[in-house]
C-alpha cells in the first residue's frame, strides 16, 4: 500500500512540484491515486500520519487537471467521500478487541480534524450559481475556484456565484468543534484551518499547501517536513 509503505526518510519532490511535468503521466498518477483512495479505510495497520501526503498529491494533481481543462469534479467527489468515511467511522464491537487480543481500530481526533478541515476547504472552492442566473457556455459545469480572489468564496460579494449550502454547513460544523471538549487540545490547529478556509486568497491552486500546513501542526513525523513550500512555516 502506497501510504503504509512510504519510508520516513524517502526524498520528496521539489517544493510545490509534481512528480512529473508530463500531463499524461500526471493523469496516470491521479488515476492510481483514485484507486488507492478507494482501498484505504481505517484499519489497525494504517499509519494515519502518512495520509496527508497522499491527499496533498491528490489535490495538486486535480488542480493541474483544472488548468488543462479536464473535469476534476468527479475526482474531488471521490476524495470527499473518502474523507467523510474517516470522519464518520465508528469501530464495530469485536470479541477479540473486547478481551484484549486485538487492537481496536480508531480514527484519532487529529485525523478527524484534518479530514473535516479538508472537506470544508474543498467545498468552499465549489460555489454554486445564484438561482435564476443564466449559465454561460463556460459556466455550464461546476465552477472551481482556482486562483486567489476568485468569486464565490465565503467572503465574496459576487453577483452570480455564492457558497453552496453544503459548504456553509461544513464550515459551520467545523466552527462548532471549538466548543467540543474532545478537541480542546487541538484548538490552535482548528483556528489555523478556519483562518485558511476563510481567506479568499486560498483556492484549489494552493489546497496542497493547506493540507501540509495543517498536517505539520498535527503530526510530528519527520517525513511531513520534506515538503517545504516557502510559506514561512
Amino acid at each position: 500500500m502506497l501510504v503504509k509503505n512510504l519510508p520516513a526518510s524517502s526524498p520528496g519532490p521539489a517544493a510545490g512540484t509534481l512528480p512529473g511535468t508530463d500531463l499524461s503521466q500526471n493523469a496516470a498518477v491521479l488515476s492510481k491515486l483514485i484507486s488507492y483512495v478507494g482501498q484505504i479505510t481505517p484499519n489497525e495497520g494504517l499509519d494515519e500520519s502518512k495520509l496527508p501526503l497522499l491527499w496533498m498529491l491528490y489535490v495538486q494533481l486535480i488542480h493541474t487537471g483544472c488548468q488543462e481543462g479536464n473535469a476534476p469534479v468527479q475526482s474531488l467527489n471521490i476524495l470527499l467521500s473518502h474523507l467523510n468515511g474517516f470522519i464518520s467511522y465508528k469501530p464495530s464491537w469485536q470479541l477479540l478487541s473486547a478481551i484484549g487480543l486485538k487492537k481496536q481500530t480508531i480514527v484519532s481526533n487529529k485525523c478527524r480534524l484534518l479530514c473535516k478541515s479538508l472537506v470544508s476547504f474543498i467545498l468552499t472552492q465549489l460555489p454554486e450559481r445564484i438561482e435564476g442566473e443564466p449559465e454561460s457556455p463556460t459556466m455550464s459545469s461546476q465552477y472551481i475556484r482556482q486562483q486567489s480572489g476568485a468569486p464565490g468564496h465565503l467572503t465574496s460579494n459576487s453577483s452570480d456565484l455564492v457558497p453552496s449550502p453544503e459548504a456553509l454547513k461544513s464550515v459551520s460544523q467545523l466552527e462548532q468543534l471549538a466548543s467540543d471538549k474532545n478537541y480542546n487540545d487541538l484548538k490552535p490547529q482548528l483556528e489555523l484551518a478556519l483562518q485558511c478556509i476563510r481567506d479568499p486568497n486560498y483556492s484549489m491552486a494552493n489546497c496542497h499547501h493547506f493540507v501540509i500546513k495543517l498536517a505539520k501542526r498535527l503530526y510530528i513525523e519527520g517525513y511531513i517536513y520534506i515538503f517545504v513550500f516557502f510559506d514561512g512555516d
